[in-house]
């Protein structure tokens, strides 16, 4: 059976989640909320929400895209038609950077579903970044603002439904 370009990135974002709320801290809340939950871990680990704030290493913005990660994803784009092209001063909008981690993590991962871990580690140490022991401890920072988010919004409380 042949899927569209549109549906197959659909299929993949359902996929990610499902598997990002199997692969974390154990936390009693749905899927979306999961997912919610690590991407606002991610921001509070690499920016804590800042984004306008520029490293010594040249990564900018509320994620910390280095120009080599914007022009990964440019070649990415241009090899596979999808009708986008980054620029560095995109870095710093909220919206084009989680783009440009989105399209970053589906030209690394492709067909096979990543764990929160794998896609944590893989955007603090590149490609490969989920066989390096060196990403072990971001991705513990990771967990822990987790952790510390879900407790401090009460995400562990269970609804009235």
């Amino acid at each position: 059976m042949l899927i569209g370009r549109k549906s197959k990135s659909l299929l993949f974002i359902m996929l990610f989640v499902v598997v990002m709320v199997s692969s974390a801290q154990p936390v009693s809340i749905n899927s979306i909320e999961h997912f919610s939950l690590f991407k606002r871990a991610l921001v509070m680990t690499e920016s804590r929400g800042n984004t306008k704030v520029i490293a010594k290493d040249g990564s900018t913005g509320i994620l910390q895209i280095q120009p080599v990660l914007v022009k990964a994803v440019n070649r990415y784009c241009k090899n596979n038609g999808i009708e986008k092209k980054y620029t560095l001063q995109d870095r710093f909008s909220e919206t084009k950077s989680w783009e440009m981690f989105d399209l970053y993590q589906k030209s690394i991962w492709r067909e096979k579903v990543p764990t929160l871990e794998q896609i944590a580690r893989v955007w603090n140490g590149g490609p490969n970044g989920h066989k390096n022991r060196k990403t072990i401890s971001y991705w513990n920072k990771i967990k822990r603002n987790m952790k510390y988010i879900s407790v401090k919004y009460d995400y562990n409380e269970k609804s009235d439904a």
